[in-house]
């Protein structure tokens, strides 16, 4: 059974009467490429726990594999949707690889984008956090290196991206508050910049 892909999208619209058409197209053709929305939303729906965040928006869904993921980008279907965001806002994607799907729909997700100046030490703190997470309940989604990741459109470069998942945001704010994460979010500071997001998953129904 091969890996499931990830699309990961940020970005933000200036055009909403634009953005009402693109977003209202899709929902058939994530169907179509068996494609599901994990997280989905922006402005006060994106809770910025720590860094500097700009664009507004951000969309997380699943795939079967990463080829599954570009086959949907690609897809006849989707590039006619895409048509119609052309011009109304500005947009960062990526396909990206996973280590395991959300273990159940809903949940909420962490979003860390790092940009620092060591990769390999940069990697073994995030070895670090990821452990103490699951201490906490959470699920590793992705660990994608700078250099593992996909841009499908727009710029994304020399940024590191890991996105956990936990059944629910209790959980996840135990994590937030743990001392030691503290203490590995400060390493991860002295080693460069990082934004990390919290956002709720997408419930099932």
């Amino acid at each position: 059974m091969s890996a499931p892909g990830f699309l990961f999208v940020t970005g933000t619209f200036w055009d909403e009467a634009q953005q009402k058409k693109y977003s209202a197209a899709l929902p058939p053709i994530y169907r179509q490429y068996d494609g599901a929305y994990l997280a989905l939303g922006g402005g006060p729906g994106v809770q910025v726990v720590e860094g500097l965040w700009h664009p507004r928006g951000l969309v997380f869904a699943c795939f079967d594999s990463v080829d599954a993921v570009a086959r949907f980008w690609w897809s006849p279907e989707y590039r006619a949707a895409a048509s119609l965001r052309q011009g109304a806002g500005a947009f960062t994607v990526l396909n990206i690889g996973g280590q395991a799907e959300p273990q159940r729909p809903g949940g909420t997700y962490l979003f860390t984008l790092t940009r620092a100046r060591d990769a390999q030490r940069l990697a073994a703190l995030t070895a670090r956090m990821d452990s103490l997470a699951r201490v906490h309940g959470g699920r590793v989604i992705v660990d994608a290196a700078a250099n593992s990741l996909r841009p499908l459109e727009g710029a994304f470069f020399d940024t590191a991206l890991v996105i956990q998942h936990w059944g629910s945001e209790d959980a996840q704010r135990e994590y937030l508050a743990d001392s030691a994460y503290a203490a590995l979010a400060a390493e991860r500071r002295a080693l460069g910049e990082a934004v990390v997001l919290a956002r709720k998953g997408v419930e099932p129904g």
